[in-house]
């Protein structure tokens, strides 16, 4: 959502800006009420799996009772899902600190060779760990969606939310610009 610029959950709600990937089609229509998905996934026996899984760990089965103060407690074990790790001991992650890095650097210096580097690093990265990085258009073998099968902006823009982003993410002139905007559209 960040990628959107979104900065608040309730700017995106709703706004169907998604597709679903990774996610069973049970739970799509549970939880996520009209998204697209092309590609099935896990289902709720995998969320439970995982939360089964999750809370053995957070709670393990030690026995009796033990004293009120516990001198040996153990922490929880870091499988470094959230944090990154050298590319050696886990999988490859989207952002590694070097390609961070290229960015910052050609931001700071206002490069045009130093944001060419950083793109290309992190399309490489692109390849290697999205979807996305795995697909190409292929323009000449595909039709336009016909007018009458696209939804009508009118249906669009009544999904439109831009309340959360008036909780001192934006300037006063932006906030009134979009409150103009969403009165002159509908959303």
């Amino acid at each position: 959502m960040s990628k959107m610029g979104i900065s608040c959950l309730q700017s995106y709600k709703g706004a169907q800006l998604f597709q679903a990937i990774g996610l069973g089609k049970e739970v799509i229509t549970k939880c996520f009420t009209g998204c697209k998905s092309v590609l099935n996934g896990v289902g709720f026996d995998a969320f439970a799996q995982d939360a089964l899984e999750l809370h053995k760990i957070a709670y393990p089965s030690r026995g009796p009772l033990p004293p009120l103060v516990d001198e040996e407690v153990e922490e929880l074990q870091d499988v470094g899902e959230y944090h990154f790790r050298s590319i050696h001991e886990s999988e490859i992650h989207m952002n590694t600190p070097d390609v961070i890095y290229k960015l910052q650097e050609a931001a700071r210096t206002n490069s045009v060779d130093g944001y060419k580097l950083f793109a290309h690093w992190q399309n490489k990265v692109t390849e290697q760990t999205e979807i996305r990085g795995q697909l190409e258009f292929c323009l000449d073998e595909c039709e336009p969606v016909p007018l009458d099968e696209v939804e009508p902006a009118a249906e669009i823009v009544k999904r439109f939310c831009t309340g959360a982003a008036s909780l001192g993410s934006i300037s006063n002139e932006a906030h009134q610009a979009m409150a103009i905007a969403m009165n002159r559209v509908g959303g």
